[in-house]
Formats: C-alpha cells, sequence, structure tokens
C-alpha cells in the first residue's frame, strides 16, 4: 500500500509540474464530450489525436517509452499540446537532453507537416515552445534510479531538469536551459 502511495504522490507531482509549468489545459476525448456532443467537437481536436496517436506509436516502438499522459491547450486553436513518456531505465543528463530534443523536434515535425491542422495551430511553424514534452525515468516499480534524471520537461519557460533527492523523497531542479541551448548541446555532441 505504501508503494502504491508513493507512486501516485510522484504520478500527482509529475502533474502538477507539468500543469504549473507550461500551462496546461486537459483535452481528451471524454473531458471534452461531457460539455458538447461528439458533432460539435472542433475538426483541429481529431487532426491533432491523429498526429499525437501516430507520435506515440512511433516514441513506443523506437525509444522504448510509455506514453502516460498527453493534452494541451486548444480551447480555439491548437495554442499548445503536452505529452509525457516514462522510460524503464536510468539516463544521465546528456542522454536525458539528447532524448528530450528529439523527442520534441519529431512531434513538431509531426504537427508541421499535417496540411489539415495547419489552419488551426496558433502560429505556424509550430514552435518547440509549444511543444510540451515530458520524460520521467522510473523502474518497473515506479523507483526512481540513483544516479539518473528523474524528471525532465520542455515547456514554454525552458527545459528543466529534476532528480530525486533521497532524504526528502522529493524532486529538486538541477538544471534550467532554453530548448536552443539544449539543441546547441545535442547538435555538437561527436557522433
Amino acid at each position: 500500500m505504501k508503494e502504491k502511495t508513493k507512486a501516485m504522490k510522484i504520478f500527482i507531482k509529475i502533474l502538477l509540474t507539468t500543469t504549473f509549468l507550461g500551462g496546461i489545459y486537459w483535452v481528451s476525448d471524454r473531458a471534452y464530450s461531457k460539455t458538447t456532443s461528439v458533432r460539435d467537437t472542433p475538426a483541429y481536436i481529431y487532426y491533432v489525436n491523429e498526429v499525437e496517436n501516430e507520435f506515440v506509436k512511433e516514441a513506443v516502438n523506437k525509444y522504448g517509452l510509455m506514453c502516460y499522459f498527453s493534452g494541451g491547450a486548444m480551447p480555439y486553436d491548437v495554442e499548445r499540446v503536452s505529452i509525457g513518456f516514462i522510460k524503464h531505465a536510468p539516463y544521465n543528463l546528456e542522454e536525458t537532453r539528447t532524448l528530450l530534443v528529439t523527442l520534441v523536434r519529431e512531434y513538431q515535425k509531426k504537427i508541421n507537416q499535417h496540411e489539415k491542422l495547419r489552419p488551426f495551430l496558433r502560429e505556424y511553424p509550430f514552435p518547440a515552445e509549444r511543444v510540451g514534452v515530458s520524460l520521467a525515468f522510473r523502474d518497473e516499480n515506479s523507483k526512481n534510479y540513483k544516479d539518473s534524471i528523474g524528471l525532465a520537461l520542455n515547456c514554454s519557460k525552458g527545459i528543466f531538469y529534476e532528480v530525486n533527492d533521497e532524504k526528502t523523497d522529493r524532486y529538486v531542479n538541477i538544471k534550467k536551459e532554453t530548448f536552443e541551448e539544449a539543441e546547441q548541446l545535442v547538435t555538437k555532441k561527436p557522433n
């Protein structure tokens, strides 16, 4: 029972962190359909779901990730998209940065290439700052790895990297950088 409570606290922390930092407004077919009929659902919601589903399938197969949330800010158009993944492996800062930048760019490319979605984007081309990607690194029992990034998040305010403080069992921010700074470090890295 204690492990389930701890896992729930971690999930709530990720959810609150993502919501606070990214200004996310959750949109899902189920939540949206409670206030409107399916017939009234804007077409761009379906287009976002098409892009998201394709991206998730590729990310799961290519990088061994598990998607645990998706959403965005889409009250009148596509202002922001957000997605969260869990990786069951420890990652250091450089590995995390590389994976996060890669995921943001791949998702951003899919969004910008979807011709039916394009007219509904808040701005085109859709920038990386509007593509929220969260990465959590946990073992199969939802426990944090030692000497690993615990959580990384790309949002409009930059990229945040956090580790778990074993004494307090809370995440502590260890680095913040802009997406552009992270991308430069990734592209300068020798192969």
